[in-house]
């Protein structure tokens, strides 16, 4: 199965709809998409997540968040400012 290929800030507005879902989530004010270069990694991209101020994230919100960030990663491919190729079309979410 091929992934959809959207920007970072796409897969970060997707990130964030899906963590806001969840009531341990709601502390969460922000992520990141951030690059993953490991040529052993199946994918090209993390989620890096920002608690609101001090606030700890929580155990179960953690669970969720690689829950998460698992499935979105098999779903999507991340387009970085280099990696665009015109022989690879791009997704319109």
């Amino acid at each position: 199965m091929s992934k959809t290929r959207l920007y970072p800030d796409d897969i970060r507005e997707a990130v964030l709809a899906d963590i806001r879902a969840f009531d341990a989530c709601r502390n969460v004010r922000n992520v990141a998409i951030v690059p993953v270069n490991a040529p052993e990694a199946e994918t090209n991209w993390a989620i890096d997540f920002i608690a609101d101020g001090a606030a700890q994230i929580s155990h179960d919100c953690k669970i969720q968040m690689i829950a998460l960030q698992n499935r979105m990663q098999r779903e999507y491919e991340a387009i970085w400012p280099d990696d665009e190729r015109p022989d690879r079309p791009l997704a319109v979410m």
